[in-house]
């Protein structure tokens, strides 16, 4: 009987500590610029897919506006 009492005293203690609560404040905590490598990236992208060339600029100036004071 009181094996079955700890047991579940510990599988009790286990479940809440593995709880963890995390606070997200706005965009800037959870947002990073997106970087390329290198020129050659860029214009490959102009020539292949621009609309990711375009949103990713888009990602940037919006993050640096943003987020440019932390």
């Amino acid at each position: 009987m009181k094996l079955n009492v700890w047991m579940m005293m510990l599988c009790s203690i286990v479940l809440i500590s593995g709880c963890e609560s995390v606070t997200v404040n706005g965009y800037c905590d959870i947002a990073k610029p997106h970087y390329f490598a290198d020129a050659h990236v860029t214009a490959w992208l102009l020539k292949n897919d621009q609309q990711l060339l375009t949103d990713t600029i888009v990602h940037n100036e919006q993050y640096e506006r943003l987020c440019s004071g932390k």
